[in-house]
């Protein structure tokens, strides 16, 4: 019987370290939590063990307690200007030391109920991550960056060497891991193959490992393939993406990017959508023959007030192009191309937005429904 442990790295597992995230009380963010749902409703719970390295756990835990007790901190001040004012303090004065105890107990204490498993440090000397760190093997990087990814792989590794009944499935959102001598070492040291994903592939990674027949990267590519086809959805897509733009009726806040911070009021000025291109990961199979999926849109954005008929013109033709031509490789582009497309204003719209959408996919009726509509947002990924 096939099994399987998920290591998460911390990016894509603690809750303050990822967008997709839950509310501190959660520790972990919504990757964990709907793997454990997945696994609990495919009845998989002795197949999957979900994992952290000790390296990731104590970071996790540090991490968790400086922003907390920096939060904590914050509040003690404002409590302090509403007390001044209102004769009243509601915050009691705790220590350093009682605060950081009790959130590492409560991080132990969520490691045990969602059954969490630590993969030991690994058993390596100083001078083997010396000579690692000089070779530049992965994940070491140049100006000595990888010293903890490097402890996180070797601990998965010296666990691998040790559990030959186990398949292996990275999960992490750090490009170092997706380097192609990765996985030539894993088998080299391990004679076994290590799946390195990004977590939103995670369900369709394990319906695929496991041999569990419920079809999830079949699904995807039909699903794919009829959105990309369907116009009308598409234009469906583009309507909930102006509604949620136009129901916007507070202040956006200004959001920064690599290249600029936005203009508050862009939502405002928003004229019309083009569909650019999606991408979608199916999640689980939530009953006989419904699917739900986990979409992110791209699209165009058209505003009002164009500061000139050429900035006008080259944006509409860069909107029209052909969606599959949205993204490039980061390495290949231009600044000077990418900076001019980004914006229509004077920098201050961005042309591109995203936009995630929770869908079902009926199989017998091959319908696709739309169930939750995130907010819009300038899109940080590639831009063609």
């Amino acid at each position: 019987m096939n099994k399987v442990k998920v290591i998460f790295d911390n990016n894509s597992a603690i809750s303050w370290s990822n967008k997709n995230s839950l509310s501190f009380s959660n520790i972990f963010c919504k990757n964990v939590f709907d793997l454990i749902e997945f696994i609990k409703r495919n009845k998989i719970m002795e197949r999957v063990q979900i994992c952290l390295t000790d390296t990731s756990y104590k970071e996790g835990v540090r991490a968790l307690q400086r922003r907390l007790i920096e939060k904590y901190s914050n509040a003690q001040k404002l409590d302090e200007e509403l007390g001044s004012i209102l004769k009243i303090r509601s915050i009691k004065n705790y220590p350093a030391a009682f605060l950081k105890a009790k959130i590492k107990s409560q991080f132990r204490s969520k490691i045990k109920e969602t059954g969490i498993h630590i993969l030991p440090a690994p058993k390596v000397s100083l001078g083997l991550i010396t000579q690692r760190s000089d070779d530049l093997i992965p994940p070491f990087e140049e100006e000595d960056k990888g010293f903890r990814d490097t402890l996180i792989w070797l601990s998965i590794i010296d666990d691998a060497k040790i559990n030959k009944d186990y398949k292996y499935v990275l999960v992490t959102n750090d490009g170092i891991f997706f380097d192609a001598n990765l996985p030539r070492e894993f088998m080299e040291v391990t004679k076994k193959e290590i799946r390195i994903i990004r977590p939103e592939s995670l369900e369709e990674c394990i319906d695929t490992e496991l041999h569990l027949g419920i079809g999830l990267e079949k699904v995807r590519e039909h699903v794919m393939n009829k959105i990309q086809g369907d116009k009308d959805f598409q234009n469906t897509l583009k309507d909930r993406g102006l509604q949620e733009v136009s129901e916007e009726s507070s202040p956006f806040a200004a959001t920064f990017t690599h290249f600029s911070t936005y203009s508050s009021d862009w939502k405002s000025r928003v004229v019309n959508l083009i569909f650019k291109s999606v991408d979608i990961d199916v999640k689980d199979k939530i009953k006989e023959g419904v699917f739900r999926i986990e979409a992110k849109v791209l699209f165009g954005a058209l505003y009002s007030g164009s500061s000139s008929s050429k900035n006008s013109r080259e944006q509409t033709n860069f909107l029209n192009s052909d969606p599959g031509t949205v993204f490039i490789n980061q390495d290949a582009f231009s600044f000077n191309n990418r900076f001019a497309y980004n914006s229509d204003i004077s920098n201050k719209n961005p042309a591109v937005l995203s936009q995630k959408f929770t869908l079902s996919y009926n199989q017998k009726k091959d319908e696709i429904g739309i169930d939750e509509v995130g907010e819009v947002n300038p899109s940080l990924g590639y831009l063609w």
